[in-house]
């Protein structure tokens, strides 16, 4: 299909799969040593997202269902946090970057937290689940790995995957 450029190269080709438009990986543009992973399950990534370009999947379902459960809201934020900040040359530059970055990941936390709490009550369980891991992953850059301050999330996927009887 058509190659889709992307700021390290042409990572995605696009490819129709039924009416759908996907973005399949192109493993000949991804540097050596570095592997992506899926976003929802932790396995080789073979999709991109279509909007940020910054987030990968294994398949168009993964995809799918990060879109439904949280994807969609967060999208333009990802995009802020994980795209290229270009060439920072002074240390106040570092740390107003890093600042900038602090308040994504708080904003992304509470906009994960409250998705994966909407999806909860209204009973859709696999939806819960990617939003929760993305509340997971967001408590943990704002808190830390070890901070009791990320027991929420754990919570929240505690209960969706109850709802799923796993």
């Amino acid at each position: 299909g058509a190659i889709t450029f992307h700021p390290f190269g042409s990572l995605a080709m696009e490819t129709s799969l039924s009416d759908d438009s996907l973005l399949e990986i192109n493993p000949l543009a991804i540097p050596r040593g570095q592997k992506l992973v899926c976003e929802v399950t932790g396995q080789p990534a073979r999709v991109i997202c279509h909007g940020c370009r910054l987030t990968f999947y294994r398949s168009k379902e993964e995809q799918s269902l990060d879109w439904q459960g949280i994807h969609c809201k967060i999208c333009k934020l990802v995009g802020k946090l994980r795209g290229s900040k270009g060439a920072l040359k002074s240390e106040e530059e570092r740390k107003r970057a890093q600042s900038e970055d602090m308040e994504l990941n708080l904003q992304l936390l509470k906009i994960c937290k409250n998705e994966a709490h909407k999806h909860l009550i209204s009973g859709s369980f696999s939806l819960a689940v990617v939003a929760g891991l993305q509340a997971l992953r967001y408590s943990k850059a704002v808190y830390g790995t070890n901070s009791l301050d990320v027991i929420p999330a754990y919570l929240l996927l505690a209960e969706a995957n109850m709802g799923l009887n796993r």
